[in-house]
């Protein structure tokens, strides 16, 4: 038998994963709330209440542990969770862990346990909460308190019994919201969930918190699973009980604004009417949620006469076939512009969540999508990837067996994974890259607009209080600001200092010997279709008929043009056997050898010996160059210029320095500028014949050694 005589006697425990959030749990503080008032006082134990300890948590790990400590402290006999799908694993672990050390009774509650009452109870809890949670966790605490409970009495629960089947009983039903009990906000650190914040009503900075009106939601879009918890009709609270928890939370908590979280505010216009009547009476900014179709004039102008400033709709796709055949959504385009526009034309901000890689979305409608999202030009928007939730019916219909709820753990609505994807993009991340860039330039639409926002909204902060505190908020913001913008241009400078694909070294296998055969194959070997800068320049200088040997000639297609257009007698040395044969399929010469090994030596004599890009890959070409020179009448050499414009600024702003590495950091071992080389190639008893710069910026022939990528050089031994 359990017995509950004082608070700490029954806990409840919100996730860390929330640690950040500024939105409190608005459900389980209802249950709190009426707890309470029906008898059964009790705690609620999250990161937040930890606060007047000085310090913010850096982790959620760190909030884990110290909710743990405080409830083995307090030895509670009924200890209660709430959790998403997101959260149902850390959930898990901590009741595991705290039931390793006391003897409790554990329930969860929330969207995880109404769509997989089983599952959750099977992974440890001693009862799960089905839909709504205030009379039902009332009625199992009683009957806890009784000598022999019997949790078959208790509806709308699943349990465990003695062999340990889990036993799901009867649903409760839906309870009357008349008169509900107020949530339990002295159980919460209020001081933290009514700072000034722009993330309650979205995108508008001020001490906003959350409230419920109604409860229920009369339609069926198949990625929502609201009503699996509160059901298809629409409960409504009295005038009265509203007014009252308005009024508390303005006097005692100072909150300048509500955020109702009523899965669709404008359902009924009479409840509308009250809301609106309520707020103009309280004086308070606020902002909800509706449906594109479910507005008109009459009711928009009242809702902004009362002080409403932001409407949230939800318009998830710019494609009338996946809004009717997909999401079930049940509204036009033409709805979304209509509703939208009447919002602009009463002063009341626009927020519009889309979401892209739905099953059995095209890579076309996606861009649609994108496209009216932008036409529209909401003031706000939330853009996510859709993902599958239990409960729903894409779930069900596409996933059920396929994915568990340990695949959510690291979850993200903003990246896409391969097995939430059925949509008509496959490739997972090519979705992931087409949101990134939509998204961004959709905020970037956002930010601009901001500007003139912020401006409208200056006339209603000087009319609020707190102005300290809402001062230090907006140089917050705009210090945050100014950062995105400079780091976004030091972004756009430092890439122009770079060249793709060269930045990524295998650092994992820097202490292996490099196979040039592998590193060919895995690139995909194949000679360049046509000349590279650099290449053409040796073209410009090499005689026809001249003997030539390609040292190093990796995939060059330089020996084939100089036999073909020129009529130079060419072979070609590599290291690689790839190189080699595929310089026998041109027609070419060639010898496969280690140019660095001691007993490499030429025994033929040429015109020209050409090393292109090659003396920077090997360790010690002072000696390949003592070995070569005297077989030759010139040496064709190109090198890279580590002075180049680009490599100066990349090492100023990208903090790195340049590298050619394509995937082994052996690939480039030594490094010049155009003056050092200049200078190395005089002491090693070679003279300058000519010079030129090659892949550089427009000034490369007046200041080679700032604006020269790569170096050319035609040299000869000295006589």
């Amino acid at each position: 038998m359990i017995k509950i005589s004082q608070d700490k006697d029954l806990i409840f425990i919100l996730p860390p994963k929330r640690l950040k959030e500024h939105r409190y749990s608005l459900g389980l503080m209802y249950i709190s709330g009426y707890l309470r008032d029906h008898g059964f006082d009790n705690l609620i134990i999250d990161g937040k209440i930890f606060a007047d300890r000085g310090y913010q948590y850096d982790n959620r790990e760190r909030a884990k542990e110290e909710i743990i400590k405080a409830v083995l402290e307090f030895k509670p006999q009924v200890i209660g969770f709430t959790a998403t799908t997101m959260e149902i694993a850390e959930a898990v672990e901590m009741n595991q862990r705290i039931k390793k050390e006391l003897k409790v009774f554990s329930i969860i509650g929330g969207p995880q346990a109404t769509a997989d009452p089983i599952g959750v109870v099977n992974s440890g809890f001693d009862a799960a909460i089905i839909g709504e949670g205030e009379q039902t966790t009332f009625e199992l605490i009683k009957e806890l308190q009784q000598e022999s409970p019997d949790l078959r009495k208790v509806k709308g629960i699943a349990w465990p019994d003695q062999n340990n089947e889990v036993v799901i009983n009867e649903r409760r039903e839906y309870m009357d919201l008349t008169d509900l009990s107020l949530p339990a906000y002295d159980k919460v650190n209020m001081t933290y969930y009514t700072k000034i914040w722009d993330d309650i009503i979205r995108g508008i900075p001020m001490k906003a918190v959350m409230v419920m009106a109604s409860r229920g939601c009369p339609y069926s879009c198949t990625f929502c699973a609201c009503n699996q918890v509160f059901g298809r009709q629409v409960r409504y609270r009295s005038l009265e009980n509203i007014k009252k928890e308005i009024y508390l939370l303005r006097d005692k908590y100072g909150v300048e604004g509500i955020w109702f979280a009523d899965d669709t505010l404008t359902a009924n216009y009479d409840h509308v009417r009250k809301v609106c009547q309520i707020m103009k009476e309280a004086g308070l900014y606020w902002g909800a949620q509706s449906r594109v179709d479910l507005v008109n004039e009459e009711i928009i102008k009242l809702m902004a006469e009362s002080g409403c400033l932001q409407l949230d709709f939800g318009v998830e796709s710019g494609n009338q076939r996946v809004l009717d055949e997909i999401i079930n959504k049940r509204i036009k385009l033409s709805d979304v512009e209509k509703a939208l526009e009447l919002c602009r034309k009463h002063g009341i901000r626009r927020e519009a969540g889309f979401m892209i890689g739905l099953p059995g979305e095209t890579k076309e409608e996606m861009r649609q999508t994108f496209e009216f999202a932008k036409k529209i030009k909401a003031d706000h928007y939330s853009f996510s990837i859709f993902t599958a939730l239990p409960g729903t019916k894409l779930f069900n219909d596409f996933f059920k067996g396929r994915i568990n709820t340990s695949d959510y753990c690291n979850f993200s609505f903003f990246q896409s994974q391969d097995k939430f994807n059925r949509s008509g993009v496959s490739d997972s991340q090519e979705l992931g890259k087409l949101f990134e860039s939509w998204r961004q330039e959709i905020f970037e639409g956002v930010k601009k607009r901001g500007l003139t926002h912020f401006l409208k909204l200056a006339k209603i902060w000087l009319k609020l209080g707190n102005k300290k505190e809402r001062l230090d908020f907006i140089l917050f913001k705009v210090k945050r600001a100014l950062k995105y913008y400079f780091d976004k241009i030091i972004a756009r400078v430092s890439k122009s200092f770079f060249f793709e694909g060269t930045r990524r070294p295998d650092f994992k296998n820097i202490t292996k010997q490099l196979d040039y055969d592998q590193y060919w194959s895995e690139r995909g070997f194949k000679m360049r279709s046509k000349l590279m800068e650099r290449e053409v320049i040796f073209m410009d200088w090499i005689k026809p008929g001249a003997k030539i040997l390609d040292l190093g000639c990796g995939s060059s297609r330089l020996p084939y043009e100089l036999k073909e257009k020129k009529g130079c007698r060419v072979s070609g040395l590599d290291i690689s056997g790839l190189v080699i044969n595929n310089l026998k399929q041109a027609g070419i010469d060639g010898v496969k050898a280690d140019i660095e090994s001691a007993d490499f030596n030429l025994d033929d004599r040429y015109d020209y010996i050409v090393i292109s890009e090659v003396l920077e890959h090997i360790k010690y070409p002072e000696d390949l160059i003592s070995k070569i020179k005297d077989n030759a009448d010139y040496l064709a050499i190109s090198v890279p210029n580590s002075a180049f414009y680009r490599y100066r600024f990349g090492l100023m702003f990208g903090g790195r320095f340049f590298t050619q590495w394509m995937t082994h950091p052996s690939e480039h071992l030594r490094f010049w500028s155009h003056k050092d080389f200049l200078i190395w190639l005089n002491d090693l008893g070679l003279d300058v014949v000519r010079f030129k710069s090659s892949n550089g910026f427009r000034l490369k022939d007046i200041w080679p050694n700032m604006f020269g990528h790569q170096m050319c050089y035609l040299v000869k031994t000295k006589k």
